[in-house]
């Protein structure tokens, strides 16, 4: 079975000297091809809003940030890759390797959810425009890959992963809306009647995409312990210390793809459950 990962690549074509060509989107699928001896033509990018030709690529190199192996652990159509291709020449015959810079998953989707994902890449993000009633023109989305066309703008958009058990909907939200290039989520969406239905989303394998602080060594008074919140980032942060409560036993459990993080946390030091996906750095 081919393998397909989606990349976002600067492409470097040489000719009989090297030309740029703007960053694009791509699907990349094994060719198949077993060779003896290099080079092989053992992968196909394709553009993956259908924009460019397909581009044999040769070989493939990741940046010491690019976990190879969550990568190709997604599967089909389920990670992906920013980076460029570069081109040299083997006794007259053009090669072609895609540099790996930033590397892509898709949040895991339930079985229900998965069966129905479908539709064009995108970024999302507000407007900025509030309105007192309703439609309000609150969003725009900015396909990939399309350079002449204005972004579009939306009343609203939907999506299913905030009905998890768990899900971290403030870190999603600041993933899909506010955060920027690399950190910036990238969108699965059909555009209906003016919303976006997001079918997947993928965020940026390097998560926290900023440097967390440092937690305060604290010793707390008996019968206190030391509680915390996360922020937008699922950076942990002190909220120093409390008189320890009551607290529910009953432990949550995640949606397939998802490990559960406990967090003691205030009034009373109970913990607060989030549900990340299992991919992701535990905070």
């Amino acid at each position: 079975m081919y393998k397909s990962i989606i990349l976002i690549a600067c492409v470097l074509m040489a000719v009989s000297s090297a030309a740029a060509i703007d960053s694009s989107y791509f699907f990349l699928r094994s060719t198949g091809i077993v060779c003896k001896k290099a080079p092989c033509p053992s992968w196909v990018v394709s553009d993956v809003n259908g924009v460019a030709a397909d581009i044999t690529i040769h070989s493939l190199s990741f940046a010491a940030r690019v976990n190879q192996t969550s990568v190709f652990e997604a599967g089909n159509t389920n990670a992906i890759l920013f980076g460029f291709v570069s081109t040299r020449y083997v006794s007259g015959v053009a090669v072609a390797t895609f540099n790996a810079d930033q590397a892509y998953r898709v949040l895991p989707l339930s079985a229900s959810d998965a069966a129905i994902r479908a539709g064009n890449y995108y970024f999302l993000e507000s407007t900025g425009i509030v309105c007192k009633t309703a439609p309000c023109p609150s969003f725009r989305v900015t396909a990939v890959n399309d350079v002449t066309t204005s972004a579009i703008t939306l009343n609203g958009f939907a999506e299913s992963y905030t009905s998890y058990s768990h899900f971290d909907d403030t870190w999603f939200f600041n993933k899909v809306l506010t955060a920027v290039a690399p950190s910036k989520a990238i969108v699965q969406a059909e555009l209906i009647n003016g919303t976006a239905f997001i079918r997947s989303a993928f965020v940026n394998l390097v998560d926290p995409s900023v440097t967390c602080p440092a937690l305060p060594l604290i010793k707390c008074q008996a019968d206190n312990v030391q509680v915390y919140h996360r922020d937008e980032n699922r950076c942990r942060i002190s909220d120093g210390c409390t008189l320890a409560g009551v607290c529910i036993m009953s432990i949550p459990v995640c949606d397939e793809g998802y490990t559960l993080t406990a967090i003691p946390s205030a009034p009373n030091g109970c913990n607060t459950y989030f549900c990340d996906a299992t991919f992701l750095k535990r905070k």
